[in-house]
């Protein structure tokens, strides 16, 4: 069955579209507090999970961290990709310490997880930790060496460090694999 959040993409009108990522949420706040009186309820998590969804795709990043960490902390199987969206709402938040302790919950049961290592750059980028910004981008780099925007913010992390060759060299890699991402063309002519 599709889910309200999801078909919301699929509507062209932003007002619309809006509209149904509304209905959705309010149609699970109603299902999330009907369980709450249900202490028996397996499936109440679930629940918060979906909401952490709806919210995320209105980008509502404060309620969506909330119900991905009520999700988190009430099921009994941790959830890689609730992790990896906690990790990418706290990093927009600016909370990198928590980005990264969330990313690193990814990889103790995904080694090989681009989205957790890209993600951990980011933060540390954030932070202004750019040498450990870049060993995350290379271990990313190593699983999937065709993403532009690794090699963008590759290049942005070397910069802040004066490596200005090795800068030019990770915007040229992004231009070869996305050549129409106008930023990086302006970063590897300044």
């Amino acid at each position: 069955t599709a889910l309200l959040y999801d078909v919301y993409p699929l509507e062209k009108d932003t007002l619309k579209q809006r509209n149904i990522l509304d209905n959705s949420i309010n149609h699970l706040i109603r299902g999330t507090e009907i369980l709450k009186t249900s202490l028996t309820s397996k499936n109440a998590p679930m629940y918060n999970y979906h909401l952490a969804m709806a919210y995320l795709n209105k980008k509502d990043y404060q309620n969506a961290m909330l119900n991905f960490e009520i999700y988190r902390d009430k099921y009994l199987k941790p959830n890689v990709e609730v992790y990896n969206k906690l990790g990418t709402i706290y990093g927009t938040l600016n909370l990198y310490d928590k980005a990264i302790e969330a990313e690193d919950s990814v990889l103790k049961y995904f080694t090989k997880s681009f989205d957790a290592f890209y993600n951990k750059g980011v933060s540390f980028a954030g932070k202004q930790e750019f040498e450990a910004a870049i060993i995350q981008y290379q271990k990313a780099e190593e699983i999937n060496p065709k993403s532009a925007d690794l090699f963008y913010n590759m290049g942005l992390a070397l910069g802040s460090l004066n490596k200005y060759d090795d800068a030019l060299m990770s915007y040229e890699k992004a231009i070869e694999l996305k050549p129409d991402m106008a930023n990086l063309y302006v970063n590897a002519g300044i």
